[in-house]
């Protein structure tokens, strides 16, 4: 975007004399006031999207040459460069758009024909099917004996369309001693909630929409693990945040063209060799921004590495454990 400088040198905001582009006492750049309205447009609207040349100049190496943004970063070299927690924001945006916005995208079915809207419809409610299966708590282990007849099975398990008003006027029929406790009332009323239809499609939905929160204490959890796996290396912490927005960043990145491109007509052997890629990718950019970033030998990189994957792994399942907790006592 071409800026036209005024030919002035009194700042219009604070009255300093500005003896380059930008004001020494407030910042302020001396451009010209009058503008037309196409010039006011991108001018504003790349202030609010931050898409000035910094991103450009910050995304590409990001991308072509892993590691090395965060390197210069530690070096000090900041100001010609994108702020990674901006750049995460931005990206992060834009790659959950395209995720949860994959039903509007093209979809082919197993004989590689378009799929009709009843056809995606189905494969959506499916999913989220078998995604809140899968998700479903096992209570049974924390659930009391009282709860649980001769036959070791919840009483109100198998009633179709039993609703958790019943539940409560089941509950008041009973004595009080043989009533559930506070915490397994808690669990079952909760559980035959989830279990209607209506419930449980606003609660995946839900639960989709906190994943980019779960992200959020991912991000800090994993500078965590590798302020302990790289102890000797002397960074700080926040540090090592750097290297988690700028990774995360990329994994984004990746994730959105394989999405995209996945959702193409694509041959069967097409995808598998697209799904290859991409994890081959993902494994050399970690493997090779560790490197230029904490300056180790291959092997100990390597073996880092996998001891990094185990962290990793069990902080998401912590994270994920903890935004479900938290949806299934607060839904």
């Amino acid at each position: 975007m071409h800026k036209h400088y005024r030919k002035e040198n009194n700042c219009l905001n604070c009255g300093t004399t500005v003896n380059g582009k930008f004001c020494s006492e407030c910042g302020q750049e001396n451009i010209e006031t009058k503008e037309n309205f196409w010039h006011f447009l991108s001018h504003n609207v790349g202030h609010y999207f931050h898409f000035d040349s910094k991103f450009f100049k910050s995304i590409i190496p990001l991308i072509t040459k892993p590691g090395v943004l965060t390197k210069e970063y530690i070096e000090g070299k900041r100001a010609s460069h994108f702020p990674p927690a901006s750049m995460y924001l931005f990206i992060s945006v834009i790659f959950f758009l395209i995720l949860f916005g994959q039903k509007s995208l093209v979809k082919v079915n197993d004989h590689g024909k378009l799929l009709n809207e009843q056809e995606k419809e189905a494969i959506i409610k499916s999913t989220i099917k078998e995604s809140l299966s899968n998700s479903t708590l096992k209570i049974d282990s924390v659930l009391s004996d009282s709860t649980k007849n001769k036959d070791n099975d919840l009483y109100w398990r198998g009633k179709k369309g039993y609703t958790a008003e019943q539940y409560e006027k089941d509950q008041l029929k009973l004595k009080e001693a043989d009533r559930d406790d506070s915490f397994t009332h808690f669990i079952n009323k909760r559980t035959i909630e989830l279990g209607e239809k209506e419930r449980q499609e606003a609660f995946w939905e839900s639960f989709k929409h906190n994943i980019p929160k779960t992200m959020f204490l991912l991000l800090p959890l994993f500078a965590v693990c590798l302020r302990i796996t790289f102890y000797k290396s002397k960074l700080y912490y926040v540090e090592h945040l750097v290297y988690s927005l700028h990774l995360h960043t990329f994994i984004f990145i990746l994730l959105s063209a394989f999405i995209l491109i996945g959702a193409l007509p694509l041959p069967a052997n097409a995808k598998d060799f697209l799904t290859f890629a991409f994890i081959m990718t993902l494994i050399w950019y970690i493997y090779r921004s560790l490197r230029v970033v904490y300056g180790q030998g291959r092997w100990k990189t390597a073996f880092k590495i996998m001891l990094l994957y185990l962290l990793y792994a069990i902080c998401f399942v912590f994270s994920l454990l903890l935004i479900t907790m938290i949806l299934f006592s607060t839904f």
